[in-house]
Parts: structure tokens; sequence; C-alpha cells
């Protein structure tokens, strides 16, 4: 009898453990991701042309990053909001950006900097 109860949990732990592997996938497969539309970057840069439909800018590397302008680009920040006319040829900006419609590079934000440095490395 001590022999059966033995036989009877080491089988359902055995199927416990089988069962396992698929249940742990299946919930990183339920796991809600973050849309690609709500990931932002950003990038610093010297702005060598702005219009109503784009931004474009040129990093210290001499990198050009060409970004499009939406409705929903935001110039400047809220303490002090811009205009996208504002902007002009060699100011230094920082460019917050992530996939818009279309999967196109969008900018989300552009903000004027005196000091060009990263804030992720502080």
């Amino acid at each position: 009898m001590k022999r059966i109860r033995h036989l009877v949990f080491v089988v359902s732990g055995a199927m416990l453990l089988a069962a396992l592997p698929a249940t742990v996938s299946e919930v990183r497969a339920a796991a809600p991701k973050k849309p690609a539309s709500q990931k932002t970057h950003e990038r610093i840069g010297n702005v060598v042309s702005v219009d109503s439909s784009h931004i474009l800018i040129r990093t210290k590397k001499g990198e050009e990053f060409k970004f499009f302008v939406t409705a929903a680009t935001i110039f400047g920040d809220k303490s002090q909001p811009k205009k996208p006319e504002e902007f002009k040829a060699g100011n230094i900006v920082r460019v917050i950006y992530g996939r818009g419609e279309g999967n196109q590079i969008t900018a989300k934000q552009v903000i004027q900097v005196t000091h060009p440095s990263n804030p992720k490395k502080k």
C-alpha cells in the first residue's frame, strides 16, 4: 500500500512538471506587451531643416535623422511651448520619437536644449 501511494505521488509530480512549461509559456504569451507606437527613443542634434511635415537633425557624429511631424507633435515643453517656425537651422534639439501610423518614425516632442548632454548618463 505504501508503494502504491509513493508511485501515485511520483506519477502526479511528473505530470505536474510536464504541464509546467506549457503553463509558463502561456502566461508569457498572455502578458501584455508595450505596443510599438508607445515605445519612445530620443536623439540630440542640430536642426538641419524643419517644415510642417518633417524635421531633419544632424548628430555630433554626422548622422542625419529625419522625423515625421504630425498634429500630435509637441514643440517645446509644458512650461515653454513653441511653434515649429521658432526652430531654426543650427539649433540644438532633443527629439523624442517613436513609431507612428504606417510604422513611420514620428517626432513626439521636440525640445530646444542649451547643453547637448545625455540625461540618461547622469
